[in-house]
């Protein structure tokens, strides 16, 4: 729990993602840090963080928090490793294995900025893309992607089974497959909106990869939701 960090850890993890932050949409950045800051501080009995340390230094951390409008739904937040070791993959590694450790006994959300290439890995990893959310949404400034992790049916989807080179080739059905552009805002305002048109049809998206030649160029796979298809039969 909150209270069981000492004070020279959370020092250790402000740093860690301050530095993490330092290159990405600082709307964004301050609504994640205030979260992180009340969660550290208040101390409450329905947040938990899971820190990986060595020789008394803070190498990554994840916090979740329950959601109080489903019992099985927790959000996952202030997902960071220090840079000393992001390199090395340790400290991925073991936030990975901590993800997945909490899939299986809930239903895990997060939210991730199309501009942080960790988005494409979470995805791959078992999350899925659940439409969009802007800080300012009247502005439409400060977006970032809705993550789910439902491990009773993320494994089911189609577009799981096979290789992005095959969706790439836009040979698997009932799954399409978008490319985007996000080097500016004109870009990632298009991804994000294609995420919540995908959701209003009933779909979400459940694979997101980068452009191997071109890291500013992503995909996106979008299937029906399992989860509506279950709903209705």
């Amino acid at each position: 729990s909150p209270q069981d960090i000492s004070e020279e850890d959370k020092e250790q993890m402000l740093e860690i993602f301050d530095k993490n932050w330092e290159d990405q949409d600082q709307e964004v950045a301050a609504v994640a840090r205030q979260g992180l800051l009340r969660s550290l501080n208040e101390g409450k009995l329905d947040t938990h963080f899971h820190l990986l340390k060595k020789d008394e230094g803070v190498l990554a951390y994840i916090r979740f928090d329950k959601k109080g409008d489903e019992e099985n739904d927790y959000y996952a937040g202030s997902l960071n490793v220090n840079a000393s070791v992001r390199g090395s993959k340790v400290g991925s590694a073991v936030m990975e294995q901590t993800l997945r450790k909490e899939a299986h006994e809930h239903v895990i959300l997060a939210n991730v900025v199309p501009a942080a290439v960790a988005g494409t890995h979470y995805v791959e990893m078992g999350f899925v893309i659940d439409g969009s959310i802007y800080v300012d949404e009247a502005n439409k400034e400060g977006g970032g992607f809705n993550l789910r992790w439902d491990e009773t049916k993320n494994p089911f989807y189609r577009a799981r089974e096979v290789t992005t080179a095959e969706l790439e080739q836009g040979d698997v059905e009932g799954v399409s497959v978008q490319r985007f552009h996000i080097g500016d805002e004109l870009g990632v305002h298009r991804i994000l909106t294609y995420a919540n048109e995908a959701r209003s049809r009933g779909e979400v998206i459940t694979r997101y990869w980068t452009d191997e030649s071109d890291p500013m160029t992503r995909y996106v796979a979008s299937e029906p939701d399992i989860r509506l298809e279950r709903a209705a039969a």
